[in-house]
C-alpha cells in the first residue's frame, strides 16, 4: 500500500483512511478544529519510524512518540504545522509510556525533525520534552505559543535554524547539556538546568 518512505497527503489519507479532510486550508494564526491525525500519525512512526508530511495543519490529541531514529520531516516550518486538539504536556517526546519519567527512561538517540511547526496554541507545555536523549537533530523546526518551545535534556544534540518564540516561560530549557552545537538559530530565552 504503501512505500517505504510513508508520504501523507490529502489523497493517501482520503483513500486508505476515509477521512474527508486531514488539514486546514486556513494557515492562519486562528486554529480552526480538525479532525485528529494522532493516531494515523503515530502508526506510521511506530511502524517505519519515518513520517513524511505533505504541507497543512495536523491537529494531534496527545503527544507523538519518536523512537530510536525516528525522523519526522515536513515541508517547511511554514508549510507544515502541527497543532493540538486539547491541553497536553508536549507534543513531540521520546517517553514511550503514559507513565514514564526522566527516572525509569531508557535514552533514546538519532531522532531527526526537521522543516516542520509546532504550534502550541496555548495548549501545550513544552513542544518538544527529549529526557536524556543523545544525538539528536533539528533543522528548521519551529516551536511557537507553548510555555517552552524546545525541552531537551541530552548531549550531542544539532539545531541548525531553529526558532523558539512567543512562549511563555522559555525557547529552550536543557540540562545535561553536552556538545549541542547551534547554528543560525533564533530563541527568546535560553535556560539550562
Amino acid at each position: 500500500m504503501f512505500s517505504s518512505n510513508k508520504y501523507i497527503s490529502i489523497i493517501l489519507v482520503f483513500y486508505f483512511f476515509s477521512f474527508n479532510v486531514i488539514r486546514a486550508v486556513n494557515l492562519n494564526n486562528s486554529i480552526p478544529k480538525g479532525i485528529d491525525v494522532t493516531h494515523i500519525l503515530q502508526k506510521m512512526i511506530d511502524e517505519d519510524g519515518y513520517l513524511k508530511l505533505d504541507s497543512g495543519k495536523y491537529f494531534i490529541s496527545s503527544p507523538l512518540k519518536v523512537k530510536k531514529s525516528t525522523q519526522i520531516i515536513g515541508s517547511g516550518t511554514g508549510n507544515t504545522i502541527i497543532a493540538p486538539l486539547i491541553k497536553m504536556d508536549y507534543m513531540i517526546t521520546s517517553l514511550q509510556k503514559d507513565n514514564e519519567t526522566s527516572n525509569n527512561h531508557k535514552v533514546v538517540s538519532g531522532i531527526k525533525l526537521q522543516d516542520i511547526h509546532l504550534d502550541g496554541a496555548n495548549k501545550v507545555r513544552s513542544g518538544i520534552y527529549f529526557v536524556y536523549d543523545s544525538n539528536c537533530y533539528f533543522e528548521n523546526v519551529r516551536v511557537t505559543r507553548t510555555q517552552i518551545g524546545f525541552d531537551i535534556h541530552g548531549w550531542s544534540h544539532t539545531f541548525i535554524h531553529c526558532t523558539s518564540m512567543y512562549n511563555v516561560i522559555g525557547g529552550v530549557f536543557g540540562d545535561a547539556f553536552n556538545q549541542v552545537n547551534f547554528t543560525g538559530c533564533f530563541f527568546n530565552s535560553f535556560t539550562r538546568g
